[in-house]
């Protein structure tokens, strides 16, 4: 506790200031505190708490809780976003035609969740604003040959993610699924698609066939494809972690 020696006439302390303070009265000062020194701290604002540069200030609880670094509340660091699309349709209905010869977009048309700002869907296109994204898809192919999946920047007109190279029977109702997993920036807002390219046309049911027909129980809804977004929150340091975060995501 702070304290003087003299106490002039008036109440107005005077002398050297002691305690946690310095100085002499009537304006003494407080030190700055470290990990050594008690004293005086200043506030970090939100701006400084999510920078993560400074050493010297205070976090409140509530910056802590809304740091963009947490993914929402405290998500480990890696990740502020998370968004879910995909391709569904009503109960028996198949997933629709596949010709051959060009890359196709799938038909996204239904949002499971959307918690990354700034992203919509329309048109079965996803619209992201710049930054560093995780995804993973998953798309269903039928009786269409040889086939390949992708993630398509079409603002950039740029591949974002390369997917698998797959097969299905063309005869006997043969079923493949291409799955795309990868890591990509965006400069700026961007347009993406999920896309399919096969080499037999198929009608009807190339890009899924329905189940609700031919399992018992029933079937709620169909779904053909689905897309699965993360924006990175904070970045990764080196290719372990990068590779590291890739295999968790793994189809």
């Amino acid at each position: 506790m702070a304290y003087s020696e003299t106490a002039p006439a008036g109440g107005v302390p005077g002398g050297t200031a002691g305690g946690d303070l310095n100085g002499t009265y009537p304006n003494p000062s407080v030190d700055a505190s470290s990990e050594t020194v008690a004293g005086k701290v200043e506030l970090a604002t939100q701006a400084e708490t999510d920078a993560g540069t400074n050493d010297t200030l205070a976090v409140t609880p509530l910056k802590l809780a809304t740091y963009s670094g947490l993914g929402g509340g405290g998500g480990g660091g890696l990740f502020k976003g998370y968004a879910v699309f995909r391709h569904e349709e009503t109960a028996g209905t198949d997933g629709g035609s596949l010709t051959s010869g060009a890359w196709r977009t799938r038909d996204l048309n239904a949002t499971e969740y959307n918690g990354i700002t700034g992203a919509s869907l329309a048109s079965s296109q996803v619209t992201l604003p710049a930054g560093t994204y995780y995804a993973r898809s998953r798309q269903e192919t039928i009786q269409v040959a040889q086939f390949k999946t992708r993630i398509y920047d079409t603002t950039g007109a740029a591949e974002l993610v390369v997917g698998d190279s797959g097969w299905d029977d063309t005869s006997g109702g043969g079923r493949g699924y291409g799955c795309d997993t990868g890591r990509f920036t965006l400069s700026v807002e961007s347009v993406i698609e999920l896309q399919v390219i096969g080499t037999t046309t198929q009608a009807t049911n190339g890009m899924g066939v329905e189940a609700h027909n031919h399992v018992t129980g029933g079937v709620t809804k169909e779904v053909y494809a689905t897309l699965e977004i993360w924006e990175e929150g904070t970045a990764l340091t080196s290719d372990d972690e990068v590779r590291a975060m890739l295999w968790a995501l793994d189809c």
